[in-house]
């Protein structure tokens, strides 16, 4: 049994992180519809989001727009991860046939494979996409063009189905959450589940990985599990929704997200917090993603709004 700690965060540091303030940059864009689902290649020399159900955006790190890819209109798509040799990046197209596609950076051209997909990482040290549809993961090498379906089945007719996941440990383990309100441990060697977590209250959105520590949100509450003690702590935010997190830099720290004003720093030694932006414009900030130096690019509603520590 899973050993619980509840906390109630009722006061916030407003100084900023490390003694610095985040100081907004004289760069917006504006965008036809909500910005979200943000990603970075590996050095952090791409940069990839989408726009509402529209398309996905490819920019530098200068932020200079590289490519667009607009979805069928009638069905949508989203979800940007980049390979970890930085040519290649993936997103998903819905429609009466679902698609990922695969765009080659280097020669700016398209590949796809027929496929359902929900969710879609790259591997982080091999040409190899992960790829996720209600109770089912699938690989494909996009080198070999090879696909291999149903490398974890749980059957839909149990009316299982995988949520948020993450690899690490060098692309050996697989974290991935449930709708049973569990997180599931597998080796990608076998794909033989190791470990089960929880069950937890309710849904569990945004799953990231610091050290030790998952890290994902209930609703308005923020999870910290430790993967070897089974130790969780609990804390809830202002809003009334979490949307997006990301993991600072050092990963000592995790940046949340949601229907605020503000953004807030999750410090994971002590569980304090930290207002690190006050006053957006909007309070609904769908996306946020974590660049050099911890610089913070924002989904703002409908723009892309940039944060610097000084």
């Amino acid at each position: 049994m899973m050993k619980h700690l509840l906390l109630f965060i009722t006061t916030l540091v407003c100084s900023g992180i490390d003694g610095q303030q985040y100081i907004r940059k004289p760069f917006t864009s504006e965008q036809p519809d909500y910005a979200s689902s943000f990603a970075t290649s590996a050095s952090g020399r791409y940069i990839g989001f989408s726009v509402g159900s529209e398309k996905s955006v490819l920019m530098d790190s200068a932020f200079n727009r590289l490519a667009e890819f607009t979805y069928d209109i009638l069905w949508g798509g989203g979800g940007i991860s980049f390979s970890y040799d930085e040519h290649y990046l993936a997103y998903k197209e819905y429609g009466d046939k679902q698609k990922v596609q695969i765009y080659n950076i280097r020669d700016k051209k398209t590949d796809h494979i027929t496929i359902n997909a929900s969710h879609l990482e790259f591997y982080h040290t091999s040409p190899v996409l992960l790829i996720s549809w209600n109770g089912h993961f699938s690989l494909y090498n996009y080198e070999r063009k090879k696909l291999s379906k149903d490398v974890i089945n749980v059957g839909e007719s149990k009316g299982e189905f995988f949520a948020s996941y993450c690899l690490a440990e060098h692309d050996s383990v697989l974290y991935t959450s449930t709708n049973k309100k569990t997180i599931e441990v597998y080796s990608t060697a076998n794909w033989q589940k190791s470990k089960t977590f929880g069950p937890f209250p309710g849904e569990i959105e945004n799953l990231r990985k610091s050290g030790n520590l998952l890290i994902f949100n209930i609703e308005q509450n923020i999870y910290t599990l430790n993967i070897q003690t089974g130790l969780t702590k609990n804390m809830e935010v202002s809003s009334s929704y979490v949307s997006d997190l990301c993991v600072s830099n050092s990963g000592e720290k995790v940046f949340i997200a949601g229907d605020s004003l503000d953004i807030l720093a999750l410090n994971l030694k002590d569980m304090s917090v930290e207002k690190v932006i006050s006053n957006l414009e909007n309070k609904q900030c769908f996306g946020i993603i974590c660049l050099k130096n911890d610089t913070l690019l924002l989904g703002d509603y409908m723009r892309l709004v940039l944060y610097r520590k000084e």
